[in-house]
């Protein structure tokens, strides 16, 4: 299995190459070009710093350093999910993607209706079957004994890590 490229914009700026570094409302995009993906390239954009809202990213690190409210990208989970079922062939990455993207429709759908909250009962379900794939996906890749195999875990581990409560 060939070595994936990470799933962001690449540039060259005055010869060096960049990374372009995105801040985005409901209307507005900016964009800035940053030698990496660190805390200092993340402030060379001067957004986080003085932020106040939740800052919705990838999971990277470097954004767990700034006093925001978090929340993880939907789109990345999907992305994650699908990287790890293609490179461990488990079911579980998969059927997770799918409960993620049928709760997404249903709040879609409840909203369109009007609604503020899905029922008690309906989110107990979700839980419970959340719960169930994040278990199997632990069970199926546990912890590594030792560090040098530790790598090969990184993307099951981050994902069932974020699990709500």
């Amino acid at each position: 299995m060939g070595r994936r490229r990470p799933p962001y914009l690449r540039a060259r700026a005055s010869g060096w190459p960049s990374i372009p570094g995105p801040a985005a409302t409901g209307r507005y995009t900016l964009y800035h070009l940053a030698s990496g993906r660190g805390k200092d390239s993340i402030d060379v954009g001067g957004v986080l710093a003085d932020f106040t809202g939740v800052a919705v990213h990838d999971g990277l690190t470097s954004y767990r350093r700034y006093d925001v409210t978090h929340g993880l990208c939907g789109a990345h989970h999907l992305r994650e999910l699908a990287g790890i079922a293609e490179a461990t062939g488990q079911d579980w990455p998969v059927n997770l993607a799918d409960l993620l993207c049928e709760i997404h429709k249903c709040v879609e759908l409840a909203k369109a209706n009007g609604a503020t909250e899905l029922s008690a009962r309906r989110l107990a379900g979700y839980r419970r079957r959340y719960r169930s794939l994040i278990t199997e996906g632990q069970r199926l890749n546990p912890p590594p004994p030792d560090r040098e195999t530790r790598a090969t875990q990184t993307r099951p581990r981050r994902v069932t890590a974020t699990q709500t409560r």
